[in-house]
């Protein structure tokens, strides 16, 4: 039973294949009489290459382990360590791991299991990454992971250990300031595989999140007091610090989300007053101002396909639970090229009603090209009822001449010079004249006879 590499000194990796060939073990409780770890590392372990792996169910594929008091370092930027039964990098009490790249795969089991100082700023973890605690001889261990970047494709656990019957006094750490995680978070108080498990409440496991990227919800127990999570339009959810100058001055943070309709997520951090924020939907424009509260309020702008009679546009605002001052619209109304907009009313119609007020008000203003601007104090449906009419062309007028202008003079057309020709056409028509008038002589004598 013996490992690849037994580093009691420094060990730097850049290529190559590691493994152990007499692997025995068949399950964790099943050594098969030789299992161990591939890499027992007592020293500095750098990996920038190569592959680290193993088929092993009983011994950690990468132990980070110290046996004479030493501080063990595993610092890896690339590079892949794979063992996919069992857990592919362990980190005790003592070490120290830093992961900036490459990649870590254990997808049956934990991908880290870390009781020291995990940091995570980049690469890639496919399996859980779990973080401990526990209590011995009246002294606490307290395991801490920070993850800052980087991706880990499984769940994020805090587990309080009990250790031999003695439960921990206090749960581990585990500080998530980015990255991307594809999984979800648990909070657990537990001894060996095999014992019960009691869910820890998430407000007393130890975890942080005030950034990064995620797939599932984030509990509100694990969120940060100075941070909010926001949904993001591609189904995530987003941590974002309350801090960032984006969001400062109001508290609250629009998102655009996925939906049957335009729709914005207004998220509040907090209890946050007279508050303006704009969105502009492909509809048209949209201010809310109001108080919020903590939470997450979608806004909707949604163009009504069915109008009612005598209307020319019709549009739907949505806005749940916010307690809202005012909301200003701008909309645009339909309007041709050849058409201008003379008058426009705006109508109200609750959302529970099947009848439009019929006493409507002047929006605050509106323009011949369709844009119209009203102000209101509820979510309901909207209907604008405006004046259309076509516009008017002119003739077209000859250009008239200004005196700034500089003149240029008519064309007039060139007569051609006289010639020989000229006589002789007029000799031939005063001979058909002659002619005409003896012809018209002669039938006048001949009607007398």
């Amino acid at each position: 039973q013996k490992a690849a590499i037994y580093n009691m000194g420094t060990v730097t990796m850049e290529s190559g294949k590691l493994t152990r060939s007499k692997e025995a073990s068949t399950s964790p409780s099943n050594n098969g009489g030789n299992s161990y770890y591939v890499v027992h590392n007592n020293g500095t372990f750098n990996m920038n290459g190569g592959t680290i792996t193993q088929n092993g169910y009983y011994s950690s594929l990468f132990a980070n382990k110290s046996e004479n008091g030493s501080n063990p370092v595993f610092n890896m930027t690339a590079g892949t360590l794979k063992q996919e039964g069992f857990i592919a990098l362990k980190n005790e009490e003592t070490g120290n791991v830093n992961i900036s790249g490459g990649k870590v795969i254990c997808s049956e089991d934990q991908s880290l299991q870390n009781w020291g100082t995990a940091t995570i700023s980049g690469g890639e973890l496919t399996g859980m990454v779990t973080t401990f605690s526990y209590t011995q001889d009246n002294t606490d261990y307290q395991a801490t992971t920070n993850i800052g970047g980087g991706t880990i494709n499984g769940d994020v656990r805090s587990w309080k250990y009990i250790n031999k019957d003695v439960h921990a006094n206090m749960a581990p750490k585990i500080n998530v300031t980015g990255g991307t995680i594809n999984g979800s978070f648990e909070a657990i108080e537990r001894g060996d595989n095999g014992t019960p498990v009691t869910q820890v409440d998430f407000a007393e496991s130890g975890i942080t999140v005030s950034g990064g990227t995620f797939s599932e919800p984030v509990p509100e127990g694990c969120v940060s007091n100075d941070a909010i999570i926001v949904p993001n339009e591609n189904g995530t959810y987003g941590a974002i610090s309350t801090d960032k100058a984006d969001i400062q001055y109001s508290g609250v943070v629009k998102t655009p989300i996925e939906s049957d309709s335009p729709t914005y997520n207004l998220t509040s951090g907090g209890d946050h007053k007279d508050v303006t924020v704009t969105i502009v939907f492909p509809e048209g424009t949209i201010v809310i101002s109001g108080d919020f509260h903590k939470g997450s309020y979608p806004i909707t702008l949604e163009r009504m396909t069915s109008l009612a009679d005598g209307m020319e546009a019709g549009f739907h605002i949505v806005t749940d639970d916010v307690v809202i001052d005012f909301i200003m619209v701008t909309v645009q109304v339909p309007v041709g090229d050849d058409q201008r907009m003379t008058s426009a009313m705006v109508y109200h119609q609750a959302e529970n009603s099947q009848t439009i007020d019929s006493q409507g008000f002047s929006p605050d203003s509106f323009t011949e090209d369709g844009t119209v601007v009203f102000t209101t104090d509820t979510n309901s449906y909207y209907w604008i009822d405006a004046t259309v009419e076509a516009v008017q062309t002119g003739p077209d007028f000859p250009p008239i001449w200004d005196d700034d202008d500089e003149y240029v003079p008519p064309i007039v057309p060139i007569q051609p010079e006289k010639s020989s020709d000229d006589t002789v056409t007029i000799v031939a028509c005063a001979a058909a004249a002659v002619v005409a008038a003896l012809i018209a002589a002669y039938l006048i004598i001949d009607r007398r006879q």
